[in-house]
């Protein structure tokens, strides 16, 4: 646990937020609580692939590359849910078939009191929920209701693009 918050801390976008490191410390944790520390993650992550997975590796999580679809995939074999990430796009989803679309609500809303932002969800298409949060533009998604995931309920944390340097 120690190890976990010394590395949370030495990246410069959770140091200045030790609410969001402390919720993003606990990956380990059951259901919502678990699912928010994913959440946080990936909201730390900005999208960026090596930084995302960097939260999830010293917790035993495995990270798959897929060359053809250009995802990456974090597993666990204990968390009820996955993270996938996009080679071509700053987007981190976060996606289970065990917990549900309240699960969801319930990890966004405590991301968003973790850091102290108000959480307003609206339509971004007919039927998808989404709100702002930090950086990202994140949706809650239902397979085969709105929005489009792979898993029976996602939340998809997209960022703005970074221009090359």
């Amino acid at each position: 646990m120690i190890r976990t918050l010394v590395l949370l801390f030495a990246s410069p976008a959770l140091a200045a937020d030790p609410g969001l490191a402390m919720l993003a410390a606990r990956i380990d944790a059951a259901g919502s609580a678990g699912l928010a520390a994913a959440y946080a993650a990936c909201l730390a992550g900005q999208g960026d692939i090596d930084r995302t997975a960097a939260f999830f590796m010293p917790h035993g999580w495995t990270r798959h590359q897929d060359s053809e679809t250009g995802q990456v995939e974090l597993l666990s074999g204990t968390a009820p849910y996955r993270v996938t990430l996009y080679v071509d796009t700053r987007r981190c989803e976060v996606g289970s078939d065990a917990l549900g679309e309240q699960d969801a609500h319930v990890a966004l809303r405590a991301l968003a009191n973790a850091l102290g932002e108000p959480l307003a969800m609206g339509e971004s298409q007919p039927g998808c929920e989404a709100a702002a949060l930090g950086t990202a533009q994140v949706q809650i998604a239902v397979r085969g209701e709105r929005c489009a995931t792979t898993a029976a309920t996602a939340a998809i944390f997209r960022f703005p693009e970074v221009p090359d340097a």
